[in-house]
Order: structure tokens, then sequence, then C-alpha cells
């Protein structure tokens, strides 16, 4: 409980610095020195973008399509249901959030994007699933199996999170909201399922 509710601040902080436009000089300060305006290789930028793509809307949905069924091949209905609905969920909010907030994008990016700013939709994507998964994996393998899921999704995380800002269609706080939004929603439906579904305990 102590990780949710210092994720739940944190957000909570970030999204009020974001609405009283408070982070502008960290977030400018970040999208001159990470953007690769300077690069002159244009297949460089479309790596970056491919990799970025894991987690557009139909890239999460590809993935969430290849776990679940990686999942009920492992006899783990319940699991893939609470994987599925968690990620339906996050979206959902996702796209809440930003209608709430209705910020725009880096005004010089990369590559086009269309939506709002506040929170990164794919770092917020990345996030809840990642999360959920580590979840799973802690509480039904070994502590090995874990740590290698929390580590390898970790930096599976923040590398499309940081992707984001390369492209320079996100802010930091763009990308700091939806990592942290991403965890709440998979933690919070996490802990309602292990009620509902004790095997996922």
């Amino acid at each position: 409980m102590k990780k949710l509710r210092l994720a739940i601040i944190l957000f909570i902080v970030v999204s009020l610095a974001v609405f009283f436009s408070l982070t502008e000089g960290v977030d400018h300060y970040v999208s001159e020195h990470f953007l690769l305006n300077n690069l002159d290789d244009v297949n460089k930028v479309d790596i970056v973008e491919t990799f970025s793509n894991l987690f557009s809307t139909s890239g999460t949905i590809i993935i969430v399509a290849i776990a679940s069924a990686i999942l009920l091949f492992l006899n783990k209905r319940k699991e893939a249901l609470v994987l599925i609905l968690t990620m339906i969920i996050t979206a959902l909010i996702n796209l809440l959030i930003k209608e709430i907030y209705l910020r725009p994008r880096p005004f010089y990016r990369l590559v086009e994007e269309i939506g709002y700013s506040y929170p990164s939709g794919h770092s917020n994507a990345v996030s809840s699933f990642i999360s959920m998964i580590y979840f799973m994996v802690k509480n039904n393998y070994t502590k090995r199996a874990s740590r290698i899921t929390l580590f390898l999704g970790s930096l599976l995380a923040f590398s499309i999170a940081l992707s984001r800002i390369l492209l320079g269609v996100h802010y930091f706080s763009d990308i700091v909201g939806g990592l942290l939004s991403g965890y709440i929603v998979s933690i919070l439906i996490y802990k309602l399922s292990y009620k509902t579904f004790p095997r996922l305990a």
C-alpha cells in the first residue's frame, strides 16, 4: 500500500503542476536536450518511431492479444480476463484525463500525432501492462522470475517513455504522468481482483 499511496501522491503533484503550468521550465529543458532534432538520418527517427509504436493503440491491442493467448494456453483464463480489463480501463481513464486537461502537444515534433498531450498514452499503456504482468508473475512464479520481469519490464517502460520525448510528441511531465497513472490503475485493479479471484494472489 505504501507504493500505491506514493504513486497517487506523485501523480496528484505532477497533475497539479501541469495544470498550473509549473512544469514548463523542466519540460522545455528536457525536450531541447533530448529531441532528435540534430539527426540528419531520417532512418534513425523511423527506428525510434517504430519502437515507440509498440504501445500505440494498435500495438497495444496486438501485444495484449498475444499475452492473453499465452495466459489462456497456460490455463490462466481469469488472469487473461483481468489483463484485458486492465488495459481497457487504463485507456479509458487516460482519454478522460486528456479531455480534462486538453494540453496541446509540443509545437516542434518529428512525427505527427493526434490528440492531447497529458498524460502520455504510450507511457500509460506500457506502464499498466508491465505492472500487471509483473504482479501476476510475482504471485505465480519464483522470485527470480519476478525480478527478471521487473528489470526487463522497467527497461521497456522507460524506453518507450523516453522515445516519446525523443520524437518530440510529449513533454517530460506527460510521460511521468502516464507512467504513474498506468501503475496506479493496474495495482488498483489487481488488488480488487485479489478479492474476486484468489488465484491471482
